[in-house]
């Protein structure tokens, strides 16, 4: 499963269509003490590892030269230059859900050699997910994604959008997304038949590009940075999900709930970073349109 999977499985749950959902606190028997580290004994280490997700592009993925690149990457060296600490960067490969990265990057380590972060990005910045997470602090928001339509406008013509221009055409989405899941529930399943899924949002938009599907449904910032130089040849829509109770989120960092000064340091960081227009160049950059959070004075 790609990274944006779990997030948005976890988002297009019963919540996501305006139904309620307990919130469930667990603790860990297995935790080990050992894990998390403060900002003194990393200032002592003269190093922080931060934690990101495999295959995730813009965001994060392997260059041509086989480096590591992208958003969040360039998030992370911010962090570790204003800490004035050198970098170590972990890749992870997301699990099912937002929960698995959590204990397997931050507070508990990997299952096989029980390696672990001292940060990890693009976080949903979701106090249920917090609460779920007792061990962990999420803070420190940087960008507000949505989810979006992409549409070819030389398939689908009209006037003011309604879902019903998409009927007649295949529309693209990642496998176990929130989009996957609109397009199953929405309108009585009507578009059940007509949805085409892929294993990864890049197959999904290469498809759009290639003519292969008329339209595709997945978080903006992912459609923008993949379609690159093609990003005019298509209209790009949000908040054109009837029925649909979430459809943006915040993402932000976790730390180990051990090292609450680290993530207090790292939030002052991001905060700057995003006031004073740090944060918008690194998205543009990336082609990607910058969505500020909401930052507390």
């Amino acid at each position: 499963m790609t990274a944006r999977r779990r997030l948005l499985a976890g988002l297009c749950g019963l919540g996501a269509f305006g139904l309620a959902r307990p919130i469930l606190a667990r603790t860990y028997a297995d935790t080990v003490n050992t894990v998390g580290e403060n900002l003194d004994e990393l200032r002592a280490k003269g190093r922080i590892r931060i934690a990101f997700y495999r295959d995730f592009a813009p965001f994060s993925y392997e260059d041509a030269d086989g480096h590591w690149a992208g958003i969040d990457v360039e998030i992370a060296g911010l962090i570790a230059k204003s800490l004035g600490l050198g970098l170590d960067l972990m890749p992870i490969q997301a699990g099912e859900t937002v929960d698995d990265d959590l204990r397997n990057a931050v507070w508990r380590g990997t299952p096989i050699d029980k390696s672990w972060a001292n940060l990890l990005l693009h976080v949903p910045v979701s106090r249920e997910l917090e609460v779920r997470n007792e061990l962990v602090a999420i803070f420190g928001a940087y960008h507000v994604e949505k989810l979006a339509l992409a549409l070819d406008p030389a398939r689908i013509e009209g006037g003011a959008f309604s879902l019903d221009l998409l009927s007649g055409h295949t529309i693209g989405v990642e496998l176990d997304t929130l989009g996957d899941f609109y397009l199953s529930m929405t309108a009585g399943g009507r578009f059940r038949e007509a949805t085409r899924r892929f294993h990864g949002t890049g197959e999904a938009v290469a498809a759009l590009v290639a003519g292969e599907v008329a339209a595709v449904i997945a978080p903006a910032g992912q459609i923008e940075g993949l379609l690159g130089p093609e990003r005019g040849r298509f209209e790009l829509l949000t908040d054109v999900f009837p029925g649909l109770a979430v459809t943006s989120w915040s993402v932000g960092c976790a730390v180990r709930e051990n090292a609450r000064d680290l993530g207090y340091a790292v939030g002052d960081i991001v905060a700057a970073a995003v006031k004073n227009g740090t944060m918008a160049g690194i998205f543009g950059r990336h082609g990607v349109t910058y969505r500020a959070p909401v930052v507390m004075e």
